[in-house]
């Protein structure tokens, strides 16, 4: 019965001007269904996640708590932002040395749902409780905040997402997920309807080709939205299969092509499968409702556990080997799991970007295959041998005694192109045992052999095999005669 008023709890602290009020009373009955009744019991309710046999050994560190945060994102510099739940603006959680310090970076005294950043900095937050999209931008540590898309245009988002052309997209905690075209000769926003059938829409993302990924927490899934047409302009999109198997999906990131997705209790991540589908895996547990989720280039992820009141850091997620010389094979690193149900693994496999056999190969001294028990970890030992220069992307498989994988690990790592030294080399002098008297040119035949231009001892030479002949000239200046005995002036080609 606890769990139960914890929903209602939940539900009650949404924002009571949004036009969704009923919407409460809905997850509140979804709740008690799936309580009293059982997960996958009640038509049109996703069934609950299936017990996972392991899950990458991540650890996870409180970088911040004290407030419920709602959006978050992550600068290049490893600086966090976020909004929270409690009508206290912005804050950013400044990283300094493997630390972090929290304070607020002022703007309305509003909700930020939803908060990201663009290439340039540039930070957006999606303001739940008096509506709007704001654009929030930096001058030597002051913050300005500025309305760029009014309440009355898209009523009160939960997310916001920009791509590289400077466009918004952002929803209205409810139904409506809409792209904002930006018009760059007038620095305004033209709306568009993408789709507008969600149930109760959270956090959203868009990767770098223009997909989006709306999450809707009231039907439990992520949903993609793939574009037709150049991403700068088209208000046409398919929408492909969603991201299921979690209860109540309200965070999602993508990132290297990986989608993470904030359930109610776990982080998980979506692995490409090489062959056009995804393997789930649960990257963390613990959690109270997972809200914001922002990936770092180093592995780390932070997310916004709403109930517990504190922005994590897990790290461990991802295993990095730097930079390694292409053809050259690195020390083995290892990549550790956690067992959660006792069990039989498989043999462990490595794959890079969905195939086997590549940049990626499992090392002797792996521990994870055999008989397991619950709450031990096992190791699986990786190596990387890039093929070719560049950013390469790998996953090592657990699997179970029938060979299905149960959970996956990213690794990554920087093929370098090989370093290349340059040798002087050695000059060899080929002049037929002759003294040459300021040679202007020299041409070869197809034999290999040389002919020599001596200006000033009017000549040219024929040098064949080491030895020189005089081919054409007399030696003395004149102009003109049959071939090779012509008088010649100071040849100089």
């Amino acid at each position: 019965m606890f769990s139960v008023l914890r929903v209602f709890h939940k539900s009650f602290r949404m924002a009571p001007a949004a036009p969704w009020a009923a919407t409460p009373y809905w997850l509140c009955l979804r709740a008690l269904l799936m309580l009293l009744i059982g997960c996958g019991m009640v038509a049109g309710i996703t069934p609950c996640l299936s017990a996972q046999t392991a899950q990458v050994g991540a650890s996870i560190t409180a970088i911040y708590s004290g407030e419920p945060p709602e959006g978050l994102t992550i600068d290049s510099a490893g600086n966090v932002y976020s909004g929270f739940d409690n009508f206290i603006g912005m804050y950013k959680s400044t990283y300094n040395n493997g630390s972090y310090t929290t304070t607020s970076i002022g703007g309305p005294q509003d909700i930020f749902y939803g908060v990201t950043i663009d290439a340039n900095g540039v930070i957006y937050g999606a303001d739940e409780s008096a509506g709007g999209i704001y654009k929030v931008t930096n001058s030597n540590g002051t913050y300005t905040f500025t309305l760029i898309i009014p309440q009355s245009s898209v009523g009160y988002p939960a997310g916001v997402a920009v791509d590289g052309y400077g466009n918004i997209y952002t929803n209205n905690t409810g139904s409506t997920l809409y792209k904002y075209i930006y018009n760059s000769s007038n620095d305004t926003y033209t709306q568009n309807v993408i789709a507008s059938n969600f149930e109760l829409t959270r956090n959203m993302a868009i990767d770098p080709n223009g997909v989006i990924y709306q999450t809707d927490e009231s039907a439990s899934e992520v949903r993609v939205f793939t574009p037709v047409g150049p991403v700068a302009t088209t208000t046409t999109y398919t929408e492909g299969t969603p991201f299921t198997g979690a209860t109540g999906t309200s965070g999602v990131a993508v990132k290297n092509g990986i989608v993470y997705i904030g359930s109610e209790s776990q982080l998980l991540q979506e692995t490409p499968n090489g062959s056009g589908g995804y393997t789930q895996t649960v990257l963390a547990s613990g959690f109270d409702n997972v809200r914001g989720i922002a990936p770092d280039n180093s592995g780390n992820i932070f997310v916004a556990d709403l109930d517990n009141e504190r922005i994590d850091k897990i790290t461990n997620a991802l295993q990095d080997f730097g930079s390694v010389q292409v053809g050259t094979t690195s020390t083995a690193q290892p990549v550790t799991f956690d067992i959660i149900t006792g069990g039989t693994l498989g043999t462990p496999a490595v794959v890079t970007e969905g195939a086997s056999g590549q940049d990626f190969a499992i090392s002797s001294g792996s521990t994870c295959s055999g008989a397991v028990t619950a709450g031990a970890s096992c190791v699986v030992y990786v190596t990387f041998t890039p093929q070719a220069a560049g950013e390469r992307y790998g996953a090592v498989e657990l699997t179970n005694s029938t060979g299905a994988v149960i959970v996956t690990a990213l690794v990554q790592g920087n093929g370098s192109a090989a370093q290349v030294t340059e040798t002087p080399g050695t000059i060899q002098t080929n002049t037929g045992g002759v003294t040459l008297n300021g040679n202007q040119s020299v041409v070869a035949d197809v034999l290999g052999n040389l002919y020599v231009a001596d200006t000033n001892a009017n000549l040219v030479y024929k040098i064949s095999g080491g030895s020189a002949v005089v081919y054409a000239g007399g030696g003395s200046g004149g102009d003109g005669g049959p071939a090779t005995s012509a008088s010649l002036n100071q040849p100089t080609g």
